[in-house]
C-alpha cells in the first residue's frame, strides 16, 4: 500500500489485490476512486507511488504475475507497457536518483532499479 497526495490536494491510498487489481482510496471519505485498475493477470502483491517529471502521480505495481505495470493515478490509465520481470515481484519502493523518480524492484534474490525518465498512455 502506498499513500501519496494527489495534485487537487487529496491523501489516498493505492492498495493492491489478489483479485488481479489496484484500487485508489479517498482516504477523508473511505471510498474508492473510480473503478479498479486492471492489466494484472495475477495477485498484485506490491505498490510504490511517485511523481513522474511531467508532474503527474503515478503508482507502480507489481504483481505474482511477473511485471511491473505504471498507472497515472489521476487517469487510471496504465502507462506504457508492462515492465516484465524474471520472477514473482514481492517488494517496491519508490526512489530518486539524481533527482529522478526511480523505482526499485525486489524478486526472488534480484534487486532492480529502473529510473522513469518518460512513461506514455499505449496507443
Amino acid at each position: 500500500m502506498a499513500t501519496p497526495t494527489l495534485p487537487d490536494g487529496r491523501v489516498v491510498a493505492v492498495t493492491g489485490s489478489g483479485d488481479r487489481t489496484v484500487r485508489v482510496w479517498d482516504l477523508a471519505t473511505g471510498t474508492a476512486i473510480g473503478d479498479p485498475l486492471t492489466g494484472h493477470t495475477n495477485w498484485v502483491v506490491a505498490v510504490a507511488t511517485t511523481t513522474v517529471p511531467d508532474g503527474r502521480v503515478v503508482a507502480v505495481t507489481g504483481s505474482t504475475d511477473d511485471t511491473v505495470r505504471i498507472w497515472d493515478l489521476a487517469t487510471g490509465a496504465q502507462l506504457g507497457v508492462p515492465l516484465p520481470t524474471p520472477h514473482t515481484v514481492y517488494a517496491l519502493a519508490a526512489a530518486r536518483l539524481g533527482g529522478e523518480p526511480a523505482v526499485v524492484v525486489c524478486c526472488e534474490s534480484i534487486l532492480a532499479v529502473a529510473v522513469i525518465r518518460a512513461v506514455r498512455r499505449p496507443a
